[in-house]
């Protein structure tokens, strides 16, 4: 009988720390996924200024 609960208790402890292996792993993929389809709130760009003229030129042939 002894037997039996041991090879219980171990059967348990298995299936709990498989159970916590998959909860782990579909966390992860969820907050992966989560970031992958955010957006950033701003976007930021830092140059230096160019002069009127040549940004106009060189903007001109972008599209």
């Amino acid at each position: 009988m002894k037997t039996h609960l041991v090879a219980l208790a171990v059967a348990v402890t298995v299936t709990g720390l498989a159970a916590l292996a998959v909860d782990v792993g579909m966390r992860e993929g969820a907050e992966r996924a989560r970031l992958a389809n955010s957006e950033p709130e701003r976007v930021v760009i830092t140059a230096s200024r160019e002069d009127q003229k040549l940004a106009a030129a060189t903007t001109a042939f972008t599209f």
